[in-house]
């Protein structure tokens, strides 16, 4: 015999759902009789109702064949509110009033349970339906109840947890919660537990998805003494996930507003209603007569939907977007013509659909907002961003959803090492990284690059999700996620940086699937942002990088100060959502503090370099290479670089040393007019160079300089040094800190001209000194090794948890035991 042991109708009034209230929906608007319909369709031998705190829904539906009162009871912990949901079979009015009247208290409530031999399980145990729910609830309901539920709207991952921590609890363990809770079981074998399972359906959507079933039952009562013999199974025709649940929450509001608008014979001649029927409505649609089917042909085909205008409304936009995806879509033509779909999982068709019709708007919404910004009229750009709002508010069912079910999973984690202590086995970590940039060239790039090749190598699960034009990628390696962006804009100032809009849901979607235990933000642009609100929904810890000075680079690009305040701003409060901030170096972490970034917050990212790959030993006659002293710089050709004052420099050091050659390494927007400056100097450009060509030029050079006042980390200070190359560095940002003052190089004051010609042409002069300079480089650099510093990176994951992390004392300015970044380093 078969029952799905959690269904809810039209006369369960309050949701639990907070979006559903918010509308002033009801918790279902499913008709009794039809979910009679719906169960005994889909094989199910015996129907109960199971609304919260009400009957009457059951009572309709009595008479039938195989049905039986039941109720959802909420309850209570006295002493803190604490709320449970308790599910109650074949009781009886009377009963029920006498539960009603002791619900308020789950101890009076049980008590009278077992008095009259009512049948009773605790529904979703690890449900926290009020936000209250902890392991020492937990342990108090192990002796209350015998009976759990494996429920269909809760995470697969949660059911397994109950199942595996409740199957057989140790009779010692028993014994230590009863004396601890001062709580004896009022049942036999209190250590054994039995489940049921039912659907948790609201929309009539996912009747009998989950379901109980006992073999040869025959009747109710047969049903549920065979469970309380443990005969019992829990099956599943779907496994739950989110998509479920917010398919649910979908179908219910679908249905709230078709009773509040009741458009009637409308919905027989619109695409959207019709459409929207067949997906979140449980009963099949009419069947499309001919001249129907003609009409809705014309209007997919011959009459397409007119492009909505400059400035439409998100309802104007969404009804645009879903009629032409509609009407380009095969199998959504289908479900209109013949009233069904082919597929039977239509909560991961909806989702296809909502996910591409919310990207189109995105895209819209974002090359709005770019164009009011770029029209400085702050009040359209508000205006732009209300519009977002809106569509995000409009995706709630999936961010609740998988917000829900990520935090079944985090409480699941919680319960069962309270359970097995020091026994639970260690989750190695699991990281997934969201760049802005990937495959552009950049330190950023290469660092995220070389992570997963030595992640790959080591064993390590690190996954690096970004965006690229061409889409998912084939050619994308291991531990790489390509997604397509719904929009690409160009940044003016900086045309070779590209910021991606990303598919949202789909990179959620992915997330959640791929259970990863860190999301790592590596950059504060759309994907990072994307990064941030997949940790805060999937409860995982924030980590991120600051990678690069963007405020800094603003400055110097665009020489506007209330454009670098604004990014100083938005810097602040991205990095100030993080668990972790890694920082490349001591200066930049200063910076940061500074502007009020938490210090209790950064730790240093430990950097490496590939002492095999840059070494003195590749030194040889690189075809192109003048002949002469060769001054060497390598990295992005651009202002921010503080290349033209490296053009300077190297003018003087050309009058005072005439075998003093420049070598530039790297491609870049001020390349073109750095080599106009430079004509008629020995200034050699040699465009862009990687692998064994680039670590060949670096050690047929006889000395580095670097001029970059802004960069946070510099990793080609240590590529330089690895090749034997004593190097130049200014006195502000962080590469000053990969190298040993006066014994693997010099630092000179910043955007000084005088000071840089000044070194070069000291080291120039000296011969010897740069020689043993050049030998200390290669000493150090060896000491930086990526393998080394990869897995000195990676144990940053296994630190504490992030909210353990102690918080900075204003008064005192005592770290509260945490280790100061700054002040230790």
């Amino acid at each position: 015999m078969k029952i799905d042991l959690h269904l809810y109708s039209k006369l369960s009034k309050r949701p639990s759902i907070w979006l559903l209230k918010k509308i002033g929906c009801a918790e279902s608007y499913a008709e009794p009789a039809e979910l009679y319909r719906i169960a005994r369709s889909r094989g199910m031998d015996g129907v109960t109702i199971t609304d919260h705190n009400a009957i009457e829904g059951a009572l309709e539906i009595a008479h039938l064949p195989g049905a039986f009162v039941s109720c959802e009871v909420t309850t209570y912990f006295p002493d803190d509110n604490c709320k449970l949901h308790v599910l109650v079979y074949g009781i009886s009015e009377e009963q029920f009033r006498e539960i009603d009247k002791l619900r308020a208290n789950v101890f009076e409530l049980v008590s009278y349970l077992r008095e009259e031999g009512i049948f009773h399980a605790l529904a979703h145990p690890f449900y926290a339906v009020n936000d209250r729910l902890t392991v020492e609830r937990v342990e108090q309901c192990v002796l209350l109840f015998k009976y759990f539920e494996l429920n269909g709207d809760q995470a697969a991952e949660v059911n397994e947890a109950i199942r595996r921590l409740f199957s057989r609890i140790p009779i010692s363990e028993i014994e230590r919660m009863s004396n601890v809770h001062g709580l004896e079981p009022g049942f036999d074998e209190p250590w054994r537990k039995v489940f049921i399972g039912g659907s948790d359906d609201h929309s009539s959507l996912n009747v009998a998805n989950t379901f109980s079933q006992v073999e040869n039952a025959s009747s109710v009562s047969e049903f549920f003494r065979g469970i309380e013999r443990g005969e019992v199974s829990v099956e599943y025709y779907k496994p739950p996930d989110p998509l479920l649940m917010a398919h649910n929450i979908y179908g219910v509001a679908y249905q709230f507003y078709g009773r509040k608008f009741s458009p009637g014979r409308m919905r027989e001649y619109s695409l959207i209603l019709r459409f929207l029927d067949g997906m979140l409505r449980a009963e099949p649609l009419k069947e499309t007569s001919f001249l129907k089917r003609v009409y809705f042909k014309f209007k997919r085909q011959v009459n397409p939907p007119p492009e909505p205008p400059g400035k439409a409304t998100l309802s104007e936009l969404i009804q645009y977007e879903a009629q032409k995806k509609i009407s380009s879509d095969p199998e959504l033509s289908r479900l209109l013509d013949e009233g069904e779909s082919s597929s039977s999982e239509t909560h991961k068709e909806w989702f296809g659909f909502v996910s591409q019709v919310s990207d189109r708007i995105s895209g819209r919404l974002a090359r709005d907002f770019r164009d009011r910004l770029s029209g400085a009229n702050p009040l359209e750009m508000f205006g732009a961003l209300g519009g977002a709002g809106a569509l995000y508010a409009t995706l709630a069912p999936y961010f609740i959803s998988y917000s829900l079910y990520s935090r079944g999973i985090r409480f699941a984690e919680t319960v069962e090492k309270r359970f097995h202590g020091d026994a639970t086995k260690r989750v190695e970590p699991k990281v997934v990284v969201f760049t802005d940039t990937f495959d552009e060239i950049n330190g950023v790039a290469r660092t995220w690059n070389k992570n997963v090749r030595l992640a790959a190598r080591s064993g390590k699960k690190l996954t690096v999700v970004t965006c690229s034009s061409a889409g998912g990628r084939e050619e994308a390696g291991p531990g790489v996620k390509y997604f397509k962006p719904v929009e690409v804009f160009e940044t003016p100032e900086y045309p070779e940086q590209k910021l991606f809009i990303p598919p949202f849901l789909e990179m959620l979607r992915y997330c959640y699937e791929n259970n990863f235990t860190h999301v790592h933000g590596a950059t504060p642009g759309p994907l990072g942002l994307a990064a941030l609100a997949a940790a805060r929904l999937l409860k995982l810890p924030f980590y991120t990088t600051y990678h690069t000075s963007v405020p800094e680079y603003a400055l110097y690009l665009t020489g506007d100060r209330s454009v670098e305040d604004l990014l100083w701003r938005f810097i602040v409060w991205f990095y100030d959502q993080s668990d972790l901030i890694f920082s490349p170096s001591l200066a930049t972490s200063r910076g940061l503090v500074s502007h009020g970034v938490p210090e209790y917050k950064l730790r240093l990212m430990p950097r490496g370099v590939d002492a095999e790959a840059f070494t003195p030993a590749r030194r040889r006659e690189y075809p192109g290479l003048p002949a002469g002293k060769r001054l060497l710089y390598v990295g992005r050709v651009s202002r921010e670089k503080n290349l033209e004052l490296l053009g300077k420099a190297f003018k003087m050091l050309s009058a005072a040393e005439k075998e003093a050659r420049l070598v530039v390494v790297g491609d870049g927007p001020y390349l073109k007019e750095m080599k106009r400056e430079m004509e008629g100097y020995p200034c050699f450009f040699t465009g862009y160079k990687e692998g064994e060509e680039l670590a060949s030029i670096y050690a047929s050079c006889d000395l580095f300089v670097f001029p970059s006042a802004t960069d946070t980390f510099g990793n080609v200070v240590l590529e330089a040094q690895a090749s034997g190359l004593p190097v130049i560095v200014t006195d502000k940002g962080g590469p000053k800190e990969n190298l040993l003052p006066e014994r693997t190089g010099l630092v000179v004051e910043a955007n000084d001209a005088g000071a840089l010609f000044q070194a070069s042409r000291r080291l120039l002069a000296s011969p010897e000194r740069a020689e043993e300079m050049g030998r200390n480089a290669r000493l150090y650099a060896e000491t930086r090794s990526f393998d080394k510093a990869f897995n000195r990176y990676w144990d940053l994951y296994k630190t504490s948890p992030p909210n353990a992390f102690p918080k900075k004392d204003s008064q005192s300015g005592d770290e509260n035991g945490s280790e100061s970044l700054i002040k230790t380093a």
